[in-house]
């Protein structure tokens, strides 16, 4: 199935500006730090095709940062080579085709040259383009947002220029010192837009129209982004979208509806990319003002997924994940009669998942007991078609979800485990 008038250039576009909501230190991070590699790569004369690659890395290449001692590490000048967060941000890549180029470019975005022994790794070539995103990285980083740009650019390019040999190729600390003798290499930093850039990235691409299958695999990346942050949490995503898939198919939905609703269960949680990861990781019960931060994550769904009008519909599904039928959900307080079939799917589904796992303050439930505090917490009427035909086939919708989990568990251990290898 083809989803009408949703191109992949513009959910690229509107996914990696969320990239940013990550939090307030990466706050136009990527884009400024894409904008560099913008000009270095027209500096350096690299064609369309290399220059995309690179650009596309520079804008998700700290997705993979996600706790508070990674961004922390990754705001000194000299963070640890291949810092552990390049390996979890490529991994979490890895789910969608599309993105296979610029894989090993956030792959070894922190490597060093080493005078050129850089350049191959466990007998595998470095991508050029990860050498010259890590020194756009490190002038981001070098540079104070408190302070006239400009009254800084000296002191960032006399920096840059003794990292030359050991952490920087030669030929991009030139192309470096070249490009920014210009106020506008400096001034273009905080003028640039995603939007724009992004455009002018892939304006040589031709349109590629979604299809189902496309946006099953990109929605699960994303997932990725959101689920790893914590191992907690590591597979909730695949499960909700589990329980979605066969709650839908057991409505009689056909297949198409079926898969889309599997996609909202995969971006559900997509607005928690706004919640810190300590939140998320948080061993005990949260403080009232740690839950209000958490409860705006289906508000930021909402924000994000609302720009794409293709995607009206799972928008809402994915979002309205927290409203009830009495009006006391959050964040829309969406009043009873106007919440759908689709909606209450994505709610049980997120409740049943969330409750069958196991969470840093507490066990698993057993079925029954899923069953009875989802009557609790998202009461449920007598005449409720998809509580009751959750209660029907619930042995059978637990299944599919433990399935699915168990897949996205494996995944999430074997990039640890890459992260724990020696390099």
């Amino acid at each position: 199935m083809m989803i009408s008038d949703l191109k992949l250039q513009d959910l690229l576009i509107s996914l990696t500006q969320s990239i940013d909501m990550i939090s307030a230190f990466i706050h136009r991070h990527h884009l400024r730090v894409a904008t560099m590699c913008e000009s270095l790569a027209n500096r350096l004369d690299w064609d369309q095709e290399k220059k995309k690659h690179l650009i596309l890395a520079a804008v998700l290449h700290d997705i993979g940062a996600v706790s508070e001692s990674d961004k922390r590490d990754i705001l000194q000048i000299d963070v640890k080579e291949d810092h552990p967060h390049a390996i979890l941000g490529a991994g979490m890549l890895r789910d969608f085709p599309y993105f296979e180029p610029i894989i090993p470019i956030i792959r070894y975005h922190h490597h060093y040259w080493h005078d050129g022994e850089g350049a191959i790794d466990q007998n595998k070539p470095v991508p050029e383009a990860s050498f010259l995103l890590h020194l756009a990285d490190r002038v981001d980083i070098l540079l104070d947002p408190d302070e006239w740009v400009l009254d800084q650019s000296e002191d960032v390019r006399r920096e840059i220029s003794l990292l030359t040999g050991d952490v920087f190729k030669p030929e991009h600390v030139d192309a470096f010192l070249k490009e920014s003798e210009h106020d506008a290499f400096w001034l273009r930093l905080n003028a640039a837009s995603m939007n724009d850039l992004m455009a002018r990235t892939l304006a040589d691409e031709a349109p590629i129209i979604m299809d189902i299958d496309m946006l099953e695999s990109l929605a699960k990346m994303f997932s990725h982004m959101i689920d790893f942050r914590s191992q907690f949490t590591a597979t909730h995503s695949a499960g909700v979208a589990a329980v979605a898939y066969e709650l839908a198919r057991v409505m009689k939905y056909d297949t198409d509806k079926c898969r889309k609703l599997r996609v909202a269960g995969y971006l559900h949680d997509i607005g928690k990319i706004a919640v810190p990861q300590e939140i998320l990781e948080k061993p005990a019960k949260l403080s009232e003002l740690e839950f209000h931060r958490m409860k705006a994550h289906a508000f930021y769904t909402n924000a994000i997924l609302s720009s794409l009008p293709a995607l009206q519909d799972i928008c809402n599904w994915a979002s309205y994940h927290h409203e009830k039928n009495d009006g006391s959900g959050y964040p829309f307080g969406i009043e009873k009669g106007e919440i759908s079939a689709e909606e209450r799917i994505l709610a049980f589904a997120d409740v049943f998942t969330a409750l069958r796992e196991n969470r840093p303050y507490r066990e698993t439930m057993s079925i029954s007991d899923t069953l009875k505090q989802i009557v609790d917490i998202l009461k449920p009427t007598p005449e409720d078609e998809v509580y009751s035909l959750l209660v029907r086939n619930v042995e059978m919708i637990d299944k599919a979800r433990i399935k699915a989990q168990e897949a996205a568990l494996a995944k999430f251990r074997d990039i640890d485990k890459e992260m724990q290898t020696p390099a």
